[in-house]
């Protein structure tokens, strides 16, 4: 070990650029996966849920009829999550937790007591809000008596809005409030949802790893290559093959050990930057963006024994003789066709999933067996990428007579294993973006649309509607509803009938008020629309001379008869002339009408029918475009380090070629025919499959949203080809110094 550590100084300064590279891809592997792993520690962490879990927990006991009672407790009868976009502030939801005590030993929630009537809680972000806009009067809508702030140990964010509120008990259990015992959460299974997170999180996992993996085991090995006459050298003088060993994994464990230090460095500045990350519409709370000792250890120890495998490997087909000549004993096998089952397995365990699921019917189980598809495909696309290029190299070359081409295709094939493993980063990277993005995009893009394709896009910016066809008891309006609505905070106030549970009914002279662009036809005088359904669908919006005559159109010509038995009694609506900043306003004053908070909505002509969808899906959009970026970023240099490794290798006989009369401008195109070629075939295939693969998954578990590609897509499609080919470009220089006169006198 001392001698390893002699040499390893004494050769520092003629070898750490390889060093340097090694370290790099260390630093990068271990910041990635140390920042990976704090994301998904916070994403998954429920300690700060877990009262809110235990309340989950008993409704559904009590709605299947399991619910246990606790001698010596008095219950809390509480109603979780109470509410629909009524319980809101400008776009952002308020979580609003209803409670009653029973009596004098109901359990606490930590250490707050149980608020009574009137009396509530609310998060220090959502009292930061109430404080610098009370004209919006939010305070009003849960009580008299604010008791104090919520704890942080019961908040799952920084910045979430929650309130707790008492309210009176008869009138939770008039609606079936459930009767929580105790606000500690049992352990349960895994759920469903729970299990497809941790898949795809994994998934990820094996999508970053592997470039990196890649770019290691390369950067380790192109020492070797470079410096197999030392290691002979070194035989000479008496070094046995097990020192010589000894030296490379010495090198390769102090390179490790840097850039493992210089990743750890990364993570904590990157966890800076994390903290303002948000996936759960919250800002997490620093401290669960932590990564736990063993997780650290485990990222560590794997990283160090990733470098020194990977040295082991490109030592393992070299051998020196005490002569000091220098063999490799590895022959390369022609790739046969039978590389190909790998990738076919997958291809066709998806192809079995889709036939034996109807859209939009994937189970938890069925869509972690497409992600097992996926990184099966993956592995084949890895295995098969010899045999591909192989292929891909005969088959240019017949159809060409060019010298560079011929020699280039020549040398793809004899080394079709080295080419291929060269730009098998690119292409992995490719294939995995393109799965997500395509199985994403139709949702971004429905979300993206829904704002102008929907038929609440019909209002007028001044106009809102308040839809309370769902609630249970309209009888507990008082008659002048909208006459109070109005003279508090609305300009004008009409109610309208909702037919059918579907079709609101509006006169002309309403929806010219009202809506914009849905002028009456000359004749007509009344207008029925269906706000759920897009814009263009047919019978959207049906125009008749009265309602009777609607409601013929509806049979006749819509198969809808919306005086059947099976549909929901006649409800009704309310147009509401009035500003949007306003909205809040009106949130604060139906307050006063729990039936109303339980099952009403108020849209705008902004509301898009995705909208519960939007942050997830574009953060995790987001994220995929980063993950792309930095992949190919590794795989791009994983590629210019192989290529650099061939060019050492052979350059006896890039130098023998230049001899026979071949030009450097002819050399450089051979080396791009020979990195280029195989990236762009491996990148369409790998693309093209990744995108059918997305394609599939879509149907399985959407049936109203079809896969899209955007334009975004093919820019970074492009632009991934493009930046690889850069990197190509970039290293051609050294074509000209490694095959120079002056360093070949001897040849």
């Amino acid at each position: 070990m001392r001698l390893s550590w002699l040499l390893f100084i004494t050769s520092l300064r003629h070898s750490w650029r390889r060093l340097a590279l090694i370290s790099g891809s260390a630093a990068v592997g271990v910041a990635m996966l140390l920042l990976f792993t704090a994301e998904f520690n916070a994403m998954m962490n429920t300690k700060q849920d877990g009262w809110r879990t235990a309340i989950v927990q008993t409704m559904t006991d009590e709605s299947h009829g399991t619910a246990k009672k606790i001698e010596g407790i008095n219950p809390v009868y509480v109603e979780a999550g109470a509410g629909t976009n009524l319980h809101a502030w400008r776009d952002k939801q308020i979580v609003v937790i209803q409670m009653a005590p029973t009596g004098p030993h109901s359990p606490k929630l930590q250490d707050i007591k149980i608020p009574q009537q009137n009396e509530y809680y609310v998060s220090p972000a959502l009292a930061d809000i109430i404080k610098q806009h009370p004209e919006d009067k939010i305070n009003e809508r849960y009580g008299t008596t604010m008791l104090g702030l919520i704890p942080d140990t019961l908040l799952s964010g920084r910045d979430q809005l929650l309130a707790i509120k008492g309210m009176p008990l008869h009138e939770l259990k008039e609606y079936g409030a459930a009767r929580v015992y105790s606000f500690v959460p049992r352990e349960i299974d895994v759920s469903a949802k729970q299990r497809i997170v941790i898949s795809v999180v994994y998934l990820g996992i094996f999508i970053l790893l592997f470039p990196i993996i890649l770019l290691i085991s390369i950067a380790s090995q192109l020492g070797i290559v470079q410096r197999e006459q030392r290691y002979a050298a070194l035989r000479l003088v008496g070094a046995t093959k097990r020192q010589i060993t000894q030296f490379v994994m010495m090198e390769s464990s102090v390179a490790a050990g840097a850039g493992m230090l210089i990743g750890w460095g990364i993570y904590s500045a990157g966890r800076v930057l994390l903290q303002d990350f948000t996936l759960k519409d919250v800002l997490y709370w620093p401290n669960d963006i932590m990564v736990t000792w063993w997780q650290t250890g485990l990222i560590l120890f794997a990283t160090g024994c990733l470098v020194l495998f990977a040295s082991w490997w490109g030592m393992r087909h070299v051998r020196t003789s005490p002569l000091g000549v220098v063999k490799r004993q590895k022959i390369q096998k022609k790739p046969r066709i039978w590389r190909i089952i790998p990738v076919i397995s997958g291809v066709i365990v998806i192809v079995a999933l889709r036939l034996n699921t109807p859209k939009d019917q994937a189970s938890a189980d069925m869509i972690i067996s497409v992600a097992g598809a996926v990184v099966l495909i993956m592995i084949g696309l890895v295995v098969v990428g010899p045999w591909i290029a192989m292929q891909m190299a005969a088959f240019v070359a017949r159809r060409t007579q060019k010298a560079t081409t011929l020699i280039g295709t020549a040398y793809i094939s004899a080394h079709s294993a080295k080419v291929s493993r060269s730009v098998i980063g690119v292409s992995i990277a490719l294939f995995a973006g393109s799965f997500y993005l395509t199985a994403v995009s139709g949702v971004a893009e429905a979300e993206r649309s829904s704002t102008t394709t929907n038929s609440l896009s019909r209002l007028r910016p001044n106009s809102l509607l308040l839809d309370t066809a769902n609630i249970q008891n309209s009888s507990m309006l008082p008659a002048d509803f909208e006459q109070q609505l109005e003279k508090t905070v609305a300009e004008n106030v009409e109610k309208i009938d909702v037919i059918g549970g579907v079709y609101s009914f509006l006169s002309c002279t309403q929806a010219d008020q009202y809506l914009r662009s849905s002028a009456c036809p000359d004749g007509k005088a009344e207008v029925a629309i269906n706000f759920d359904a897009p814009v263009d669908e047919s019978g959207s919006i049906i125009y008749g001379v009265d309602r009777d005559d609607i409601i013929k159109q509806l049979k006749d010509t819509m198969n809808f008869d919306p005086f059947s038995a099976t549909m929901p009694r006649a409800s009704s609506q309310y147009l509401i002339a009035a500003p949007q900043d306003k909205l809040d306003k009106i949130r604060s004053f139906l307050v006063q009408y729990p039936e109303l908070m339980r099952s009403a909505s108020l849209h705008t002509n902004n509301d898009g029918r995705y909208t519960t969808l939007s942050t997830a899906i574009v953060k995790l959009t987001q994220m995929t475009y980063i993950g792309i970026a930095i992949t190919m970023v590794v795989a791009t240099i994983s590629l210019m380090v192989s290529t650099v490794g061939g060019l050492f290798e052979r350059r006896r006989s890039l130098f023998t070629l230049r001899l026979t009369g071949m030009t450097i401008r002819q050399l450089k195109e051979m080396i791009i025919i020979e990195s280029l070629l195989p990236l762009a075939i491996t990148s369409i295939i790998s693309a093209a499959l990744g995108v059918w693969t997305g394609v599939l998954f879509m149907e399985m578990v959407s049936r109203t949203l079809d896969a899209q590609l955007s334009s975004m897509y093919f820019f970074v499609l492009l632009g991934s080809i493009g930046f690889a080919t850069l990197g190509i470009y970039l290293i051609l220089p050294i074509v000209d110094k490694i095959t120079a006169l002056t360093l070949n006198r001897s040849e």
